[in-house]
């Protein structure tokens, strides 16, 4: 078989041979026929040749369909085909059916000569050809007699003659009720059976087919194909091939003949030829070729060899020609094949006979293919993406520089001035067929309603958190009240859609308007308070914050990400940092322009917080703050600036103070237990996650914990330990080397001979050593 990877180079330089020597090869032929007196015996051995060229071509071409009809049996499809019944054509809609027909079709090559392919089902009465799909019915009654000859065979493979004519065919669609007729010229058709025989493939080969594997060999004689029973299956039509198969005396004296090969004289018309035979064991197929003796001795012996000569030279400039020329003009499909394909073998389902432009051709398929793939992979995450981008905006967990790297997300918001944020709730599931466990899936269904009523280039993507939709939408005028009309408009729209699909109630909550994207955190908050107060306004409720609390009067929140960062760095113990936050959040509360009242509200929530921290902490509050209520102390206050020197002062330095302590406490206690597990475990395999999880912490925390306290990394520690029982056993006991090595879980003697020595500048043969003559009554 051809290397792949030079088949079009093959193919390149055969055409270009082929296209060269095409005008030498005929000029040749013409001078030796000419010569032929002379070269009788030549004739007959070139007849021989062209007719084992001839058995070789046909015969390889025939197996090769042979071959593909095996491959097709064995085909899932076909095995699905033949337990399939006809239902009015229903089941050409199903995939395998499409699949099916496609590989019947690849059996019909051009190089196969396979011009049609009938799969029967005997069983189930049909027939699938290449113009359609049949039940036996609807056969006329020349195609069910074809149908009777091709299934009626007992062998379970056999090429047989096809000489059957056709006379009409019923075609798809053709509702007039008018027999379309076609005719067959003949060939030969492999029948294959199927399974137990209820099924049987055909694939038909014209005779024209035939007719072109036959070698075009006229000047030496004319060839034609004959079957076991000596039945003329294809020939070349030329006037001597006609008289001989008019003459009926040369087939009975090659009938009689019992080699496999041979040539022997006969008269047809009057003129004397030489037959020449050759009997293949491939279904007992014949090959002829039939020479007019006259013809072969016409010219004399100096053309022949004049003319052999000439054509020899030529034809050896045409291939050297050929051969350089290929190579050049291949030098650029090869190197593209290189960068393109690269140097890897076709997979096993690729097409037999696949040159490098086609493999080039499918491999930019291929590629095509991966980058949709990678298309609709990089989409899926870029929603992934908005969603998260819109989950940390809501959550005041975003800074502005990157909600000005990240707004490309969302186009639509570069052209909106002002901005709201909507919650929407279900209001209970009382009276409705629905449960609690429903509310996720309840949850998606309303967000797809607000996607569709809500236009895409007036909201971003809804986020679904904590059983509420929040929806952010903007608008390109700096009109509130049109705004507002709308946002109310489309609360409307939504309840409705709700309670009609649904049948369920939704409340929704508006917040302020505002005008830049990092104060949607606050906005957030906003639309969720107002939700609140359902409880006064009852179910079913659209809720604007402006309504609730007119003008400035309306609650304010701490923006998250100050929060976040102040009580972040209490936790820590970052005091630096945590009184930066401090004056950053103080700063803001001065800003907001709030009233008293509001600055009182912001700051008792804040020291709740705090009082919250150190609770979750696991401290007593009552033992960290003995004076008077905090609260009381607060209200006493009547500046920022003493309120912010409170803050500091009796409130984070004391809760600090004693989260530092619970921590070193936390840090003493994790090193002793690691520290008592290695001296209980040292000759075990011992590790940092088995220790980690047996004091259930992380091995992180744990190693970072661990280093701190004893100055070692876990493994240091060990080694340290390992190695002072190691020199304790060498000084107390007898105990050899090795046995020490491997108690203490060392890979292997000389492991621990290399580690001691560089610990210890000795070996532990020599620390014994040592040791001996120092107190030798140690050793006993």
């Amino acid at each position: 078989m051809k290397r792949v990877g030079q088949s079009f180079l093959i193919k390149l330089i055969l055409f270009s041979i082929l296209l060269g020597t095409f005008p030498v090869i005929a000029v040749g032929t013409f001078s030796y026929f000419n010569a032929a007196s002379k070269i009788q015996e030549m004739a007959v051995q070139g007849n021989r040749q062209i007719l084992l060229q001839t058995e070789q071509r046909v015969e390889q071409t025939l197996k090769t369909v042979d071959t593909a009809v095996t491959q097709f049996i064995s085909s899932p499809n076909t095995n699905t085909a033949m337990s399939a019944m006809l239902e009015n054509r229903s089941f050409q809609t199903i995939q395998w059916f499409g699949q099916l027909v496609s590989e019947m079709h690849h059996l019909q090559t051009f190089e196969l000569g396979v011009h049609d392919v009938y799969l029967i089902q005997s069983a189930n009465q049909w027939l699938i050809r290449n113009d359609g799909i049949y039940s036996f019915d609807q056969l006329g009654i020349g195609d069910r007699e074809q149908v009777r000859m091709y299934t009626s065979g007992k062998k379970q493979s056999e090429w047989i003659h096809d000489v059957y004519i056709i006379p009409d065919r019923v075609q798809a669609g053709n509702e007039s009720g008018e027999n379309a007729s076609s005719t067959y010229n003949g060939g030969i058709s492999l029948v294959k059976k199927i399974g137990f025989g209820s099924g049987t493939i055909v694939a038909k080969i014209s005779q024209g087919e035939l007719e072109k594997l036959l070698l075009k060999s006229s000047k030496l004689g004319d060839v034609m194909m004959l079957n076991d029973s000596y039945e003329m299956l294809a020939y070349q039509e030329s006037e001597g091939m006609m008289q001989a198969i008019q003459s009926k005396s040369w087939m009975d004296q090659l009938k009689s003949l019992s080699g496999r090969e041979g040539v022997f004289e006969a008269t047809i018309a009057d003129n004397r030829a030489i037959v020449s035979y050759r009997k293949s064991d491939y279904y007992g197929f014949v090959y002829v070729s039939i020479i007019s003796i006259d013809a072969i001795t016409r010219e004399s012996d100096f053309i022949k060899w004049v003319t052999f000569g000439t054509c020899a030279v030529v034809l050896f400039i045409i291939m050297a020609a050929a051969l350089l020329g290929s190579r050049q003009m291949y030098s650029p499909i090869r190197k593209l094949h290189h960068v393109v394909v690269g140097n890897t073998q076709p997979e096993p389902g690729d097409s037999k006979g696949q040159d490098e432009l086609q493999r080039i051709g499918d491999r930019f398929v291929s590629i095509m293919k991966s980058q949709d793939l990678m298309s609709a992979q990089i989409d899926n995450q870029l929603g992934q993406l908005k969603h998260f981008f819109i989950l940390r905006l809501c959550l005041g967990e975003i800074k502005e520089s990157e909600i000005l790297n990240k707004q490309a997300l969302f186009p639509e918001t570069a052209r909106w001035n002002i901005y709201c944020a909507a919650a929407v709730q279900i209001d209970s599931f009382e009276g409705s067929k629905y449960e609690e466990r429903d509310r996720d899936l309840l949850s998606f269904a309303i967000c797809n309603i607000v996607s569709e009523l809500i236009p895409i280039e007036r909201r971003i993507t809804p986020l679904l958190m904590d059983q509420t939709l929040i929806i952010i939408a903007g608008c390109e005028e700096s009109d509130t009240a049109a705004f507002k009309n709308d946002m109310y408009t489309w609360a409307e729209m939504i309840q409705h859609a709700v309670n009609r699909y649904l049948h369920l109630q939704v409340s929704i909550g508006v917040s302020r308007f505002y005008g830049q994207l990092i104060e949607t955190s606050i906005a957030y908050r906003q639309s969720l308070d107002t939700l609140k107060y359902r409880m006064s306004l009852g179910k079913q409720s659209i809720m604007f914050i402006e309504d609730l609390y007119p003008g400035s009067i309306a609650p304010r929140q701490i923006p998250p990400l100050l929060e976040s960062g102040l009580f972040d760095a209490i936790k820590s113990g970052e005091s630096e940092t945590a009184y930066e936050q401090l004056e950053l959040l103080l700063g803001f509360v001065t800003e907001a322009g709030l009233s008293p009242l509001e600055v009182q509200m912001l700051l008792m929530r804040l020291v709740t917080e705090i009082i919250r921290v150190v609770q979750d902490a696991g401290l007593s509050v009552s033992a960290i703050y003995t004076e008077q209520p905090l609260f009381d102390q607060l209200l006493k206050l009547s500046s920022i600036k003493e309120i912010g020197h409170w803050l500091r002062q009796q409130v984070m330095r004391p809760a600090m103070e004693k989260l530092e302590q619970q921590k070193e406490k936390q840090f003493q206690h994790i090193s002793r237990e690691v520290m008592r597990l290695i001296h209980e475990g040292y000759n075990t395999d011992l590790s940092l996650e088995s220790c980690a999880e047996a004091i259930n912490y992380n091995p992180n925390y744990v190693s970072r914990v661990f280093r701190l306290e004893s100055g070692m990394t876990f493994s240091e520690y060990l080694s340290t330990y390992r190695l002072g029982v190691a020199k304790k056993w060498l000084i107390e006991t007898e105990m050899k080397i090795g046995e020490i090595g491997e108690r203490l879980k060392y890979a292997t003697t000389t492991n621990f001979i290399r580690h001691f020595r560089k610990a210890e500048g000795v070996t532990p043969g020599q620390f014994r050593e040592q040791q001996y003559k120092t107190s030798p009554e140690v050793i006993t």
